[in-house]
């Protein structure tokens, strides 16, 4: 769940070019992107592309994000158990 969501909806900058200035590290970064916008934008094969497409256009990210907390409470509920045993114990 959590792979989906970060790599078709959650945007990031990509350091394009890092040089040193006087005594400064001066870093640029490329325009915000997904990295499902960067691997579309890349040369691919089309029925590659294709199957992303499908993949993408059948996500809802609402539904991932739901998903995705449902999945941390039960975890952290197995581990708030996991200490109440060793406590006991």
């Amino acid at each position: 769940v959590w792979c989906l969501q970060n790599n078709h909806f959650i945007p990031r900058m990509k350091l394009q070019k890092k040089y040193r200035s006087a005594s400064r590290i001066v870093k640029q970064y490329t325009a915000p992107k997904t990295p499902y916008q960067r691997v579309m934008e890349s040369p691919l094969r089309a029925d590659a592309k294709r199957k992303l497409q499908s993949i993408h256009q059948n996500l809802n990210p609402l539904k991932l994000q739901r998903q995705y907390e449902e999945k941390l409470k039960k975890l952290y509920s197995w581990i708030a158990d996991e200490n109440r045993v060793q406590k006991a114990l």
